[in-house]
C-alpha cells in the first residue's frame, strides 16, 4: 500500500513539473524580441513583438528595417510591418502562426526565440 501511495505521488509531481514548465515557457513570450544582421551587399534590423492575447491565442506585431548597400554606399532604409496571429501548440511547446505556419520556439533559459529553427532572436523585454 505505501508503495503504491508513493508511486503515485511521484507520478503527480513529475506531471505538475511538466505543467509548470510549460506554463514557465507560455509566461516567458510576451516580449519584444531583435534581430540585425549585416553584410557586404545590405544590413537588417528585425524586431517582433508578441502579445498573449486570450488562451492559446498570441498576436505577432513584425517590424523590419532593410537597408541595401551599393558601391559602399548605404541606400535609404525600407520599413515593412504586419500583425500576425499565432497559436501556443501545448505538446510540442512551441508558438505556431496561423496563416504562414512559422514556428517559434522559446530558450527561456537563454533569454531567447528561434525561429524555423534556424534563427535566433535576442529577448530584450
Amino acid at each position: 500500500m505505501k508503495t503504491t501511495v508513493k508511486i503515485m505521488a511521484v507520478c503527480l509531481l513529475t506531471v505538475s513539473a511538466c505543467h509548470n514548465a510549460t506554463k514557465g515557457k507560455q509566461n516567458f513570450i510576451p516580449g519584444t524580441y531583435v534581430d540585425s544582421t549585416q553584410t557586404e551587399y545590405g544590413k537588417a534590423m528585425d524586431t517582433l513583438v508578441i502579445k498573449h492575447l486570450d488562451g492559446p491565442n498570441y498576436q505577432i506585431d513584425s517590424r523590419a528595417t532593410k537597408q541595401a548597400i551599393r558601391d559602399g554606399k548605404v541606400l535609404p532604409a525600407h520599413h515593412e510591418s504586419n500583425k500576425r496571429g499565432a497559436t501556443w501548440d501545448t505538446q510540442k511547446e512551441q508558438l505556431i502562426e496561423i496563416v504562414s505556419g512559422r514556428v517559434y520556439t522559446f530558450q527561456p533559459y537563454k533569454h531567447t526565440m528561434m525561429l524555423n529553427n534556424n534563427r535566433v532572436l535576442q529577448k530584450i523585454n
